[in-house]
Formats: structure tokens, sequence, C-alpha cells
């Protein structure tokens, strides 16, 4: 009996330091920390952008041969003018081509 009451002791011990020990906390809760209050940032200030150069449009590319042509009949022009044929050389003057006439001639002897 002695035994079973020195177990009994033992549980009542061990009860009375366990329990106490599993029902308070072992730390306090931590204390709310204070947000940071919002601070200003500097904004970037839109800059004017400047506008772009404007691409000329392309001209017409002369026509070599046609270019030819005109200083070939300019230069006998001036020659005409060099022979007296002509009294100037300033006005328009028009390049015709070359006249040509055919026509049928059958029976042409009766």
């Amino acid at each position: 009996m002695h035994n079973v009451f020195t177990r009994i002791a033992a549980i009542i011990i061990l009860s009375a330091l366990i329990l106490p020990a599993c029902s308070t906390p072992a730390t306090p809760p931590p204390a709310p920390t204070e947000t940071p209050k919002p601070t200003s940032t500097n904004t970037a200030v839109p800059t004017n952008t400047s506008t772009p150069t404007r691409t000329p449009r392309p001209t017409a590319t002369p026509n070599l041969a046609e270019t030819q042509q005109y200083e070939a009949f300019n230069q006998e022009i001036e020659s005409y003018y060099d022979q007296g044929f002509l009294d100037t050389t300033e006005g328009t003057v028009e390049e015709i081509d070359d006249f040509s006439n055919d026509w049928a001639q059958l029976g042409w002897y009766q």
C-alpha cells in the first residue's frame, strides 16, 4: 500500500507542475508595429517632344534618252542660228515626225 500511495503522490505532484505550464502562454504576443506613413515621391515632368522633320517627296528622275535627244535638238537649232537660217534662239520649236505618204497605185496607167 505504501507503494500505491507513493505513486499517487508522484502523479499529483507531476500534474501540479505540468498543468500550469501547459495553460500559460510561453511568450506574450508581440506588440503591433506602426504602419509607416506614405512619403511623397518626385514624379517625372513630361517634356515636349519635337516634331520630326518632314521628308521631301521624291522628284521625277529625268529620262536619259529624252535628255540626250533634247540636247541634240538644241545643238541643231544653235547650228541653224550660227548659219543664219534663224533670227533668234528664243521661242518654242516643235519637232515633227518625218513625212511619208503611201497609197496603192494599182491600175495607175489606165
